[in-house]
């Protein structure tokens, strides 16, 4: 076990610092301000919305046209051009351009968009969802983005064509004179374009097997979706040639050069034997929107947790040494919640690693009674490959909505430490197209226009039990105006990171354009267009203190895939781990931050890095309110 002391403390710290103590933020104010005018100008996104519409592909009993339900609208927050400041990245539908928003560094924040001279604006493709990382191991953020396409033969050819749909990996090549990343995709060329013709959703990267390289996970949805039939239903057509979730093999380390295999076999083949649709192995038996990789067993390499539309939540634990087994039915997980989106955290503070899940909900049951037990899932991991669901209990499952229990439909989730307590908070976005998203004509909605507009629950401890006690600050409207936050409108993706330098995380949503629609299932016609636009609401603060860590591996991935980070101050401990990719279509920042309250000193900070090395890191005092780290494997 190695010890030293590795504390960088950035220029940007020392900055901020004169103007941190002249105001005291978030008092007498709202939590976030909605900040995206101001931050974008004329380059705010407006959503386009999908362009591939998979309803009219599908068989009957659905009418036709049937509405168009975007499948689509991630955003990732990274630094891509490695100057210090987050950027943002959000995909776009086929015909329009994703956009690259490059953080101007001025602390407002303010941005520019650069996405077709970066050469990531990819007009041509129906881009889903995307993640960022060092895929080469060469010192920059490479991008990952996962792409629409539909299958040869489907129903109404004349209006479902094949779209090949291949993916893209953005290798990054360094900055041009202007400070702009430059971007050329390499999929094809090294193996990483995934099958074609699959509807790809969120993409993952992991170091699933520990040897240092940036490997690739792929989650893949049908072509078509039939309400009726759960998705294990011989009334679903055998894949392939339909979606395929895929896992890529980095052979960067064993070759010496960039290439991808197919190590999906490695899932297909899990010891468990459990058996999906028509007998086919479990992994190709889903219609997976994501997939989140997280060491929930402790046991030193990372599982994957996927969320399944109209299935269980699957569950993969890594053995390590070949095939994973499927522990789903063994930890009494296959009732069928229909998840979209996973946010993994300790969000009870004992030091594991847990998630929530959210769903298509009980709202969205009502217009479509066939879906069972449509509530979102906060599962505690005991460290051990135990999980329990507390959501019910700690009134995360249904949460109402200005007094509707019905509850709500969700997509994107995280957990972040919103008011650097020292605990990690829950926010999360939905809505669904029966709603109506902010509409105000008096249409008559299946559900009286029942719309979530986020959720926002702050940790406000735990209970005698060990639950996380948590309280929702958007509930009711008067809540939300003091919040800050209000977004009723059609919401996929959401990703946090500190984008203005002030230590707190802000929350960027993408909201897509679409269709409200009018009837019960399966009768959704189109009735009223709505626009989706990004959306950058700003932390306010407070003078709590952060300490942001990002690592740096050798041995391990230079983003230090999988590590798990542990900072023990004078006011307690907390863990995260490491990853790229999480709450559906979306990957938050990669820096580990850490809420540290009134805290004075850091005891010290301990990583468990993927190779197997453990170092510790002597403590310090703390007397800035923001401290940045770089720590660097042994």
């Amino acid at each position: 076990m190695s010890r030293q002391t590795i504390v960088v403390v950035s220029l940007l710290a020392l900055l901020m610092l004169g103007s941190m103590n002249s105001r005291i933020l978030g008092q007498g104010g709202p939590l976030f301000v909605d900040i995206s005018d101001r931050a974008l100008g004329e380059a705010r996104l407006t959503h386009a919305g999908p362009s591939v519409d998979f309803f009219p592909c599908q068989p009957n009993p659905f009418p036709q046209p049937g509405p168009p339900l975007s499948l689509l609208g991630g955003v990732v927050i990274a630094d891509f051009n490695g100057d210090g400041w987050n950027d943002i990245f959000v995909t776009n539908g086929q015909g329009s351009p994703n956009v690259l928003y490059l953080n101007n560094a001025d602390g407002v924040p303010t941005f520019r968009e650069v996405a077709q001279a970066a050469g990531v604006a990819d007009p041509d493709s129906e881009a889903v969802a995307a993640v960022a990382g060092d895929v080469d191991n060469d010192g920059d953020m490479d991008l990952y983005v996962s792409n629409v396409g539909l299958p040869p033969g489907l129903p109404n050819p004349e209006v479902c064509p094949p779209v090949e749909g291949l993916n893209r990996l953005f290798i990054n090549l360094g900055n041009d004179e202007d400070g702009v990343p430059r971007f050329v995709d390499m999929a094809a060329e090294v193996g990483a374009a995934g099958h074609g013709f699959t509807r790809s959703q969120s993409p993952s990267l992991v170091d699933f097997d520990n040897d240092g390289d940036v490997d690739i996970f792929v989650a893949a949805h049908h072509p078509v979706v039939i309400p009726f039939f759960p998705s294990d239903s011989p009334m679903y057509p055998p894949r392939p040639p339909f979606a395929l979730n895929l896992l890529l093999r980095n052979n960067l380390r064993e070759t010496g050069q960039l290439s991808f295999t197919d190590a999906s076999d490695l899932l297909r083949n899990e010891t468990s034997g459990t058996v999906g649709r028509n007998g086919q192995p479990i992994f190709d038996s889903r219609i997976t929107y994501d997939g989140v990789w997280i060491d929930y067993d402790g046991d030193g390499d990372p599982d994957l947790i996927e969320a399944n539309e109209l299935g269980e939540l699957g569950v993969y634990r890594n053995n390590g040494d070949g095939p994973f087994t499927y522990v789903t039915p063994a930890l009494g997980l296959n009732d069928v919640l229909s998840s979209r989106g996973i946010a993994p955290g300790d969000v009870n503070g004992d030091g594991n690693i847990d998630f929530f899940v959210t769903s298509i909900g009980l709202f969205a049951a009502q217009a479509v009674p066939t879906f069972t037990n449509p509530r979102h899932g906060l599962y505690l991991s005991d460290g051990r490959g135990g999980l329990t669901d507390v959501a019910a209990a700690v009134g995360v499952a249904n949460p109402p909505v200005d007094g509707d229990e019905t509850g709500d439909s969700g997509w994107g989730a995280v957990m972040f430490d919103y008011d650097n307590d020292g605990d990690l908070d829950l926010f999360f976005v939905g809505n669904w197209f029966p709603a109506g998203f902010g509409i105000v004509e008096p249409f008559d909605f299946p559900t009286g226009g029942h719309t979530n507009h986020a959720h926002l629950f702050e940790n406000l401890g735990t209970d005698e039990q060990g639950n996380p006690i948590l309280r929702d600050r958007l509930a009711t409207a008067d809540q939300r105006a003091a919040a800050g936050i209000d977004n009723p409108f059609d919401a996929r993706g959401v990703a946090v990171g500190d984008l203005d330098g002030d230590g707190f995380q802000d929350i960027v949503i993408v909201n897509v354009s679409g269709f409200a629609t009018q009837g019960t299932c399966c009768t959704f016609n189109p009735i009223a267009s709505y626009t989706g636009q990004i959306v950058i609401y700003k932390n306010s603060g407070n003078t709590h203190r952060t300490l942001i860590i990002r690592l740096r591996g050798s041995a391990s991935s230079r983003d230090g895939l999988g590590a798990r980070v542990t900072v023990v101050t004078d006011r307690g401990t907390q863990v995260r781990e490491a990853r790229a990719g999480e709450g559906h279509y979306s990957q938050s920042s990669p820096e580990l931050e850490f809420g540290l309250g009134e805290a004075q000193r850091v005891q010290r900070i301990e990583v468990q890095w993927p190779s197997g090395r453990r170092q510790v890191v002597d403590g310090f005092s703390l007397t800035r309110q923001v401290t940045r780290m770089e720590i660097r494997e042994p």
